[in-house]
């Protein structure tokens, strides 16, 4: 039988998310996308008329993927809102994180000075998937994260495309990574093949830091949507979004990712590290064409004791435990999860998709999740 999520969600307090009807926005969209923001906060601002302090109140304006917005509300506001005309759905918001990270299979971490003096060092995973390729290609990989160290003489980093969902503290200030897990999953993706570190699945990808997470590795339900509503504007048919975020079950974030990949931008997911069914998840648990839900496997190809499982809403098996990749501070760590298998997967999809490589050994479900890997084309 399949074991379900059990843990209960972290609520923001007295903290909002609003859904209002379409009242001629989707229109709007397509004759005059450039001021479709204030447009939509104009319409915000006409239902959020009675409330004191009302655009003080008002934290984020959702556009592309539904349009709606994040407000401080008290108790006999939130009511008076309900009440409106044109509240489609209001749910409170919560906080993001990442997967729980299995500690017992995460390694030191390493110096620049400790590694081989000549040639890029391939990390068993990457070999695994069939990298590393040079990467030739103009799309590019949105990390959905924690940031990346933008220093990094390892990775391709296009700071200036980027965008942070942090409002405040040091996190919020720039996109760079105070947490490292942004960085190890970009330098699995796409680290350079230069000769001089380490080197990703598509090596050399243009990495854009999308900053969801802050030190601690914890978001707003709120701050991931309007960072989809960011790549729904600015993704380009082809490009490949990384995401490792874990929670209960949320339609509005299911909708969002599918909306947003409708438009030929890829989502690769990471299934969680809970040992659970990842139907019980959001968002591993969303299916579409453009949608792929990773599962993790160790060296010896065996499902590892603590990804999520299910099929569907699995597509692919990828290496995650024990994987090395670039680190904050330009070093480089060990570290497995599911968040480690996504990004191998992420970064076939730019080199054209993967492709069947065997399945994996010991699946829990019955159903052996294939393992992805790269094939040249003929």
């Amino acid at each position: 039988m399949a074991k379900e999520a059990t843990e209960e969600p972290e609520f923001i307090s007295d903290q909002y998310i609003i859904v209002i009807d379409d009242v001629g926005i989707n229109a709007r969209m397509e004759e005059s996308p450039g001021d479709l923001y204030d447009y939509v906060k104009s319409k915000v601002m006409d239902l959020m008329y009675g409330i004191e302090n009302r655009e003080e109140k008002i934290e984020r304006i959702f556009t592309r993927n539904f349009q709606g917005f994040s407000v401080k509300l008290s108790t006999e506001e939130l009511m008076f809102l309900s009440s409106k005309k044109g509240v489609k759905e209001i749910e409170q918001d919560k906080v993001i994180k990442l997967p729980g990270q299995p500690s017992s299979l995460v390694g030191p971490s390493i110096k620049k000075s400790q590694k081989e003096k000549e040639g890029d060092m391939v990390p068993l995973g990457v070999a695994r998937v069939g990298g590393p390729i040079k990467y030739k290609g103009k799309n590019v990989a949105f990390i959905m994260d924690t940031g990346i160290d933008l220093e990094h003489s390892d990775l391709n980093v296009k700071e200036s495309k980027g965008f942070n969902a942090i409002k405040n503290g040091l996190d919020g200030e720039c996109l760079q990574d105070y947490h490292g897990h942004g960085t190890h999953v970009a330098g699995i993706l796409g680290a350079k093949l230069d000769g001089k570190g380490i080197a990703g699945v598509a090596a050399g990808a243009k990495v854009i830091p999308v900053k969801i997470l802050d030190r601690n590795g914890r978001g707003s339900l709120s701050g991931f949507l309007e960072a989809i509503d960011f790549i729904n504007e600015y993704g380009q048919c082809g490009d490949v979004v990384n995401l490792s975020i874990t929670g209960g079950i949320s339609p509005i974030v299911d909708d969002a990712i599918l909306k947003t990949s409708q438009k030929g931008i890829f989502f690769v997911i990471a299934a969680g590290n809970d040992g659970v069914d990842a139907n019980f998840i959001s968002p591993a648990r969303v299916n579409g064409e453009y949608v792929y839900t990773v599962s993790a496997m160790d060296s010896q190809d065996k499902f590892t004791y603590f990804s999520n499982y299910g099929s569907p809403p699995i597509d692919w098996c990828a290496p995650g435990s024990g994987v090395l990749s670039t680190w904050i501070e330009n070093r480089y760590e060990y570290n497995s999860g599911t968040s480690m298998a996504a990004p191998h997967v992420a970064g076939l999809v730019l080199l054209g998709g993967p492709k069947i490589g065997g399945y994996v050994k010991n699946d829990p479900d019955g159903d052996p999740d294939p393992i992805a890997v790269y094939k040249a084309p003929k």
